[in-house]
């Protein structure tokens, strides 16, 4: 009965014989689902029958050499649990889809695929397939005026810039222009000063501070001129702003944790003297 028509059974079914009653029996081959009845078989593609029993964010698909179904997680998901009968969870929400630190995942709108992209406050100085998110104000001083500081919005981190003590914001539109206030400007310290060491530049006394322990006295050439911030580049301690000053604002202390060398030293000043000296170093 079965070598003709297939016994009636289909051509995705496999027709035998019962042993006991030598009833035609039908039996859905691999990959094929019975969507009929027992006595009326209907066997189906299994992958258009719940999807094949797959997870609803995985794709049905059958083996090419047997047939038998197979699932595999969607664009933008990933498997989590047994790879027989995968769990596919948003990409996202495992790991934050392997993106780097500093960044968040999200999906194409189109195809779903994974998208990592750097926080607000960080740039990207890896390359577009290969991010690495870095604070905005370690890259070009987060593109804040060369007279600006930059710093973060406590609530979105978006970076924000700030004017120098000495300048005033004269842009617009959200754009932080910083030009020095009237009567001001901009003085260097005197260049054989350049690359002094605290341990061979003369000595003499500083106020304490907390600042550090060893102390950088500048002063400007006369009264007429008077410090009003000043940023010294040291070859160990980087970039220092803090400055006391005492007994006039003539005289600017600033401080390092240690033996160190000036490499720069750029200070914003009342009048118009363009240069400053270091008078002595502090400290033992």
């Amino acid at each position: 009965i079965c070598k003709v028509n297939n016994g009636g059974c289909g051509d995705n079914a496999i027709c035998s014989r019962s042993s006991s009653t030598g009833a035609v029996k039908c039996t859905c081959k691999t990959g094929y689902t019975n969507t009929g009845s027992s006595s009326q078989v209907t066997c189906t593609d299994s992958c258009k029958v719940n999807n094949g029993g797959c997870n609803e964010n995985a794709e049905c698909s059958h083996d090419s050499k047997i047939f038998a179904t197979k699932c595999a997680c969607k664009t933008g998901y990933v498997v989590v649990g047994c790879t027989c009968n995968p769990v596919c969870v948003d990409e996202c929400e495992v790991d934050n889809g392997n993106c780097p630190y500093n960044s968040v995942c999200s999906h194409d709108a189109k195809t779903f695929a994974t998208i990592c992209s750097c926080k607000v406050g960080t740039t990207n100085t890896g390359s577009k397939h290969k991010l690495v998110c870095t604070d905005s104000c370690e890259v070009k001083n987060g593109e804040c005026d060369a007279n600006a500081m930059c710093s973060h919005d406590a609530a979105t981190n978006a970076v924000k810039c700030t004017c120098k003590i000495g300048y005033a914001n004269t842009g617009s539109n959200g754009h932080v222009t910083c030009t020095l206030t009237a009567g001001r400007c901009v003085a260097n310290v005197n260049s054989k000063h350049v690359n002094t060491t605290s341990k061979a530049f003369q000595k003499g006394t500083c106020p304490v501070s907390s600042n550090g322990r060893y102390g950088w006295h500048f002063t400007t050439p006369d009264v007429s001129t008077l410090f009003v911030s000043i940023e010294c580049q040291f070859k160990t301690a980087g970039r220092v702003t803090r400055m006391i000053q005492t007994p006039s604002t003539q005289h600017a202390y600033v401080y390092t944790p240690t033996h160190d060398t000036l490499l720069s030293a750029t200070a914003v000043v009342h009048g118009s003297t363009k240069s400053f000296s270091l008078e002595h170093v502090c400290g033992n």
